[in-house]
């Protein structure tokens, strides 16, 4: 058998592309396990925006009640202040009464110093009772007053971040507005903003470089993005059936990296952007047309408020 110099290199050529497959392989994996886990911090945001309004909801509701609670309890302060006026006029009358009775027998005298003794500490402890509603009054009011202030601040930033995602939204619009409505569009839905990117735009079929059309897309995107700084960005690559789960998964996600990039690469903050894979898992239309597919092969761009302000008047 011939030796050939040059066999040593070509097996070391063949191990060292494997091991760099297969290092690739294992960065994606950990990029879709720090991808699944972004996602789920995401979903949990969400549920604690859903959670946020449902206390808001209930702080109303104790609210109302604690008003009306000191309403009645005002109501009551009312007649307690009555039946003391009423009770000190009796008293006036009966010490009218014992002083014209000095001379009666002494009997009489213990038996209505007895009575008055006895009014009069009923009426001390009608003036304890009225000093401590009172102070319950107070506390009912400042709480009451603490509370309205926290709604009110509340209800300011839940209005501010409204007003920022109309701002966003039409600053959005205002940037794609050259791109076709099939390509492209901007819809806010559930307190967020999804920017949706077909695959006719962003990418030639099963591939994840990005055309150039996309790209300037998505300078457009970042120049908007870059001016709000106070909005969370998530990346989501989704596709149609066609193919296998595995080979969807990887586009997917080396998609939503694809376009992290592009964004990042014009300036834009990384630590507000994540990227996500979702294969064919989301669909927004069937998959049993062309039609159909076609939709479900995009890119969606969500645009989300912080929750940070909202969380500290809550706590």
């Amino acid at each position: 058998m011939k030796y050939n110099h040059f066999t040593p290199f070509l097996v070391l050529a063949l191990i060292f592309s494997s091991c760099v497959a297969q290092k690739k392989y294992n960065d994606l994996l950990g990029g879709k396990a720090r991808s699944d886990r972004e996602v789920a911090r995401l979903v949990q945001v969400e549920k604690e925006h859903e959670a946020l309004k449902a206390e808001m909801s209930d702080t109303r509701t104790t609210l109302s009640k604690t008003e009306k609670e000191l309403s009645e309890l005002k109501d009551k302060y009312e007649e307690l202040g009555a039946a003391q006026m009423e009770l000190k006029s009796e008293y006036d009358v009966m010490a009218a009464n014992n002083r014209g009775l000095l001379a009666s027998s002494s009997d009489e005298k213990k038996e209505l110093t007895a009575k008055l003794t006895a009014q009069q500490r009923e009426l001390d402890e009608k003036a304890r009772m009225l000093n401590l509603l009172k102070e319950e009054l107070e506390v009912k009011e400042e709480a009451i007053a603490e509370r309205e202030e926290s709604i009110t601040e509340l209800n300011k930033q839940l209005d501010l971040q409204r007003r920022s995602l109309q701002f966003l939204k039409a600053g959005l619009n205002d940037a794609l507005r050259g791109f076709s409505a099939s390509d492209l569009t901007v819809v806010e839905k559930d307190g967020k903003i999804y920017v949706s990117m077909s695959q006719n735009l962003l990418f030639a079929s099963g591939s994840n470089k990005l055309d150039q059309k996309g790209k300037d897309a998505l300078a457009k995107l970042a120049t908007v993005l870059t001016a709000n700084p106070d909005i969370q960005i998530l990346v989501e690559g989704h596709t149609d059936t066609d193919g296998t789960p595995e080979f969807n998964w990887d586009l997917s996600v080396t998609r939503a990296t694809a376009v992290v990039k592009e964004l990042t690469s014009h300036g834009l903050e990384p630590t507000r952007v994540t990227a996500a894979g979702r294969a064919f898992y989301v669909p927004v239309d069937s998959n049993d047309s062309e039609q159909g597919k076609a939709r479900n092969r995009r890119t969606e761009i969500i645009l989300a408020p912080k929750y940070d302000k909202l969380y500290k008047l809550l706590n």
